[in-house]
């Protein structure tokens, strides 16, 4: 395999679909998927093929659950995310009436369903475990699997960014227990809420009166930890 020079001591990230998990904290199949990813770029660019359409899987099927319809039982991706799209908002309310947004919108999307479908043809004709290859035939270079992660990360970023913006009727909350950490370092500033008898956690307080004030929180938090700030416990950071 030809690995470009560019590629030999950099390793991708996937900064959408780890922005991603700072939600999902509690989604292990999500984290696995985007290690996977990252380490099979260079090292593997037939396995990248294949969970990278994993991924897209698992981003549509958490997406619709959450939203309560049931996704397609094929797993088929761009199936997936055609029903995906069809069931997301991506406007503001600010902008619904303005048709060449709408417009320009609707064919940026139709573009992502290109490229997904790109990237399904890709995957079938060169993934690891998609239709058993000629045990001695050439793999893709490292340049076309990175090319299909960032794919996927912005599409899956989107995705995950529009659901949480625009969440429509049904679409469950934010997930409370996701944040241990951060549940832990708000009460720990707060103390307790004592109403009479009753004992009350200034984190959760604060997530089910006022979930947008949680999210700005929250992402102001995760910000200062990962500047050193503020440590996972909650406490300051030694710096």
């Amino acid at each position: 395999m030809n690995v470009p020079a560019d590629n030999r001591s950099t390793r991708f990230t996937m900064v959408g679909c780890r922005e991603v998990l700072t939600y999902y904290a509690g989604s292990i199949l999500i984290e696995q998927q985007i290690d996977l990813i990252e380490q099979s770029i260079v090292e593997n660019p037939r396995l990248t093929f294949d969970v990278c359409k994993s991924l897209l899987e698992t981003t549509c099927k958490t997406l619709l659950r959450e939203r309560g319809i049931e996704p397609n039982t094929a797993d088929n991706a761009q199936d997936l995310l055609k029903q995906t799209l069809e069931h997301l908002d991506f406007l503001p309310d600010s902008h619904r009436d303005k048709p060449r947004v709408r417009d320009g919108l609707k064919k940026t999307l139709n573009g992502l369903k290109t490229v997904m479908q790109g990237l399904a043809e890709i995957r079938n004709a060169e993934g690891l475990a998609s239709h058993g290859p000629d045990a001695f035939a050439p793999s893709l270079d490292a340049v076309h699997a990175l090319m299909a992660a960032r794919a996927v990360d912005a599409v899956v970023h989107f995705l995950f960014g529009c659901h949480r913006a625009y969440p429509g009727e049904g679409a469950s909350p934010a997930r409370y227990a996701d944040q241990p950490s951060f549940n832990d370092y708000v009460d720990d500033l707060h103390g307790l809420v004592q109403v009479f008898e009753s004992e009350f956690r200034p984190s959760e307080v604060l997530f089910k009166l006022d979930e947008v004030a949680y999210d700005e929180s929250l992402r102001t938090y995760l910000d200062e930890r990962a500047a050193g700030r503020v440590t996972e416990t909650g406490g300051e950071g030694d710096g």
